[in-house]
């Protein structure tokens, strides 16, 4: 979407820059917005009001299990035998 090409989500070395609403978040780790709320409720976790900040999305995703995994460096690609 528009937003999104002027305010990348992600920068080159993984960081979250994008505040996001609930269900935005909710999707982008494939779940509804129901299970997103009881997944969070029966790990303890009160969301704060407001959109979700680069920090709490990614205090979420650990809470929640979906660390995304970071390569050794940012800016390096792996080799790929073809």
């Amino acid at each position: 979407h528009l937003l999104s090409y002027f305010w990348p989500e992600v920068t080159l070395n993984g960081n979250y820059t994008q505040f996001k609403t609930r269900l935005e978040f909710a999707q982008e780790l494939n779940f509804s917005f129901s299970t997103f709320k009881r997944k969070l409720k029966e790990k303890g976790y009160k969301l704060p009001k407001g959109l979700l900040s680069p920090k709490t999305q990614k205090t979420l995703r650990r809470i929640l299990g979906c660390v995304k995994i970071e390569s050794n460096s940012s800016n390096e690609i792996d080799n790929i035998d073809l």
